[in-house]
């Protein structure tokens, strides 16, 4: 995968899986980060999150309805202070 960026979705029917997601948009499974999965960020809104080639992204979104959106940073999150 080349450059991967986050994005976030709706998806109204229940957890989604990678398959799901991948179905729902046209991916590929070398255009999906399936080790990041689909994370759920927001259960009352049915939003959640995936980790996706740049280039699928920008094929994508115009034909998501709106409902696409992103891309989104993915910063690297490390402990602060001295381990304990």
């Amino acid at each position: 995968m080349a450059n991967k960026v986050m994005m976030t979705f709706s998806y109204p029917g229940g957890t989604p899986t990678v398959q799901d997601v991948m179905r729902k948009y046209g991916l590929q499974a070398e255009e999906m980060d399936a080790s990041f999965g689909v994370i759920e960020i927001d259960p009352e809104d049915h939003l959640y999150s995936m980790m996706i080639d740049s280039a699928a992204a920008e094929r994508i979104q115009p034909g998501s309805g709106g409902e696409l959106k992103g891309p989104f940073s993915n910063p690297r999150i490390e402990p602060f202070g001295l381990e304990q």
